[in-house]
């Protein structure tokens, strides 16, 4: 073999070994999950690790949307022929829905004027839909989370009872005591006796005048003072059993966000028959956590692990999810 040939040879083997691994790359890129990196089990629909569905590109822009009712990438609705709110077929060209009468141009908001195709409003949370009216007054169907949230909401009605009627008692009036009339008798009495009297014993009178005049003020003073101070002592007496029952009210308080909390976390194991059911589920609980000041930061699912600002926007939250409190 000449050398020319041999030098040929060689560089085919370098690339054919250059190909071999590109190609080895380009199979491991293919075999891990877009959403986690995690590697797939070959064959797999959904991703061990995260749950996430493989194999189903949106038909407008390619984005894996397996069990998605809708694209989160474009928005496109992946259930065409069925309605956007019950996923029951629909005649050709239906503007509503036959079973749950549903405009299929969306809901209104009347609060904010957003319109979607979610019983719950995705920027205010408000119900569009008597369905979710229903379901603003209605305990959640979890009956260890309803409990809480009835908790969280008697210790929030004590705690604005207690301040309704923890009013600062009204400041006491200074007593007056009108002397005008025994200093005028005074008065004339010593001009009655100017005639015979003695200038000293007019001095006299005058500091007899004086003297009971300072005793008399000094009494009320006194008195002042000493209601005062009963007065100090009672609203240090009120200010202190206040903070004792505030101290307690926030305890009872905070153990009762942590268990809902708590539960929001068990609640992550949750399936629901479908994405609507699930949304549905989620702002329910939503908009009862907010009537009793505890609003949720994000949502947490577990089709992709994604934290979504609520459910409405994740494409598939039948898998279940839980709200985080950040």
């Amino acid at each position: 073999m000449s050398a020319d040939d041999a030098l040929s040879q060689l560089s085919d083997e370098r690339s054919a070994t250059r190909q071999v691994e590109q190609g080895k790359t380009r199979s491991d890129a293919a075999q891990a999950c877009p959403c986690c990196n995690e590697a797939l089990v070959p064959g797999a629909i959904f991703c061990v690790e995260c749950g996430h569905a493989l194999g189903s590109p949106c038909p407008q822009c390619g984005t894996e949307v397996g069990g998605c009712d809708f694209c989160e990438a474009c928005g496109l609705w992946l259930k065409p022929g069925c309605c956007r709110f019950c996923y029951a077929e629909l005649p050709e060209g239906a503007a509503f829905c036959v079973e749950c009468s549903a405009d299929q141009l969306g809901l209104s908001c009347t609060r904010c004027g957003t319109r979607g195709f979610f019983d719950f409003c995705s920027d205010c949370g408000d119900a569009l839909s008597d369905l979710a009216l229903g379901l603003m007054q209605a305990p959640p169907q979890d009956a260890a989370l309803a409990q809480a949230l009835q908790q969280l909401r008697q210790i929030g009605t004590e705690i604005r009872d207690d301040v309704g009627q923890a009013r600062p008692p009204s400041p006491a009036a200074k007593p007056r005591f009108d002397l005008s009339g025994a200093r005028r008798s005074m008065q004339d009495a010593a001009a009655r006796d100017a005639a015979s009297a003695e200038q000293a014993r007019e001095q006299a009178a005058r500091a007899r005048q004086e003297a009971q005049a300072s005793a008399a003020e000094a009494a009320v003073q006194a008195a002042q003072a000493a209601r005062e101070e009963a007065l100090r002592a009672a609203r240090q007496q009120e200010m202190a059993q206040s903070e004792v029952k505030a101290f307690g009210l926030s305890l009872r308080l905070k153990e009762a966000r942590e268990r809902i909390q708590a539960l929001m976390a068990v609640s992550d194991a949750r399936s629901f028959p479908d994405a609507q059911s699930a949304r549905r589920y989620f702002m329910q609980i939503r908009s009862q956590l907010v009537g009793e000041g505890q609003t949720p930061t994000k949502w947490l699912c577990n089709w992709a692990t994604c934290k979504h600002d609520n459910p409405n926007e994740c494409g598939n939250p039948s898998l279940g999810g839980r709200w985080l409190f950040e």
